[in-house]
């Protein structure tokens, strides 16, 4: 086994939430056979940002995810939520043209996408309502090959972070 040429060097979120969705009603709570309520992936909002700080050589990405649900009146659904996470990457400098910046948006958008999922869960399994698990999405629609870019993909560059100037008063 070796390492993959993406490696996730810091995540951490900048906002995370979670509550009881307004309305709801436990008697209209669907039920299967798993022990999570289901979420349509449909439903979800996503948004990915992906951008590398601009200086020479730099092999250090950026990748932004965030997601949120606010389920339909009456839906059998307990919970709306929203989370932001931001990672930091690094690509391996062998990796070159348009595969670099498939390989970070749809693998580092799939990474901090587990994170997410990951403490969404941690969090709800304490709530009233018990634990909710999101759906597995395809990210692969993200990849620049595609004619047209997908709406919920953004592409920014980013700076590098300087320290803020004092101003004089």
């Amino acid at each position: 086994m070796k390492p993959s040429t993406l490696q996730l060097q810091h995540y951490h979120f900048t906002s995370l939430s979670i509550a009881v969705a307004e309305g709801f009603d436990l008697s209209k709570m669907e039920s299967g056979e798993s022990p999570y309520p289901p979420i349509e992936p449909k439903d979800l909002k996503v948004e990915i940002r992906a951008g590398e700080p601009e200086s020479d050589g730099s092999e250090l990405f950026v990748v932004g995810v965030a997601v949120a649900y606010e389920p339909p009146a009456q839906s059998g659904f307990p919970y709306e939520f929203s989370a932001a996470v931001e990672g930091v990457f690094t690509l391996d400098a062998t990796e070159e043209g348009q595969d670099r910046e498939k390989i970070v948006v749809v693998n580092g958008a799939g990474m901090l996408m587990g994170a997410i999922r990951e403490q969404l869960l941690t969090l709800s399994a304490r709530h009233r309502f018990g634990p909710m698990l999101l759906p597995t999405l395809d990210l692969r629609q993200l990849a620049p090959e595609q004619k047209t870019e997908a709406p919920a993909k953004t592409k920014a560059k980013r700076k590098a972070a300087k320290p803020a100037k004092k101003s004089k008063t």
